[in-house]
């Protein structure tokens, strides 16, 4: 585990076992913002951005996650009880800071 890289424990069926997730680089998280985000340009207008939170959390778990117990897939991701994908999520998020924080 390098120092970019941060273990967690979970419970995967029944048992206590260890999750790799890492620090996104620059291009990383711009690729998630990217995937998970809508930029729509109307004549006369501001544009809009929509950004989809349940896909820029889908995305940014499949490119944080460096090793589980499961396949590192975008379905198998996708197919998480929501209470370990939470738990894992909030974890990613404190080391990359990926969502746009307000003060």
């Amino acid at each position: 585990m390098t120092q970019r890289e941060k273990e967690i424990e979970i419970d995967w069926n029944g048992l206590k076992e260890k999750v790799v997730i890492k620090r996104l680089t620059n291009g990383e998280r711009n690729e998630i913002m990217r995937r998970s985000t809508e930029l729509k340009i109307i004549p006369n207008s501001e544009p809009i951005v929509r950004v989809d939170p349940y896909n820029l959390k889908e995305v940014s778990m499949f490119k944080c996650i460096v090793k589980a117990p499961f396949p590192i897939t975008e379905q198998v991701i996708k197919d998480l009880d929501f209470e370990l994908a939470d738990k894992i999520y909030s974890e990613i998020e404190a080391i990359n800071s990926i969502s746009e924080k307000k003060s």
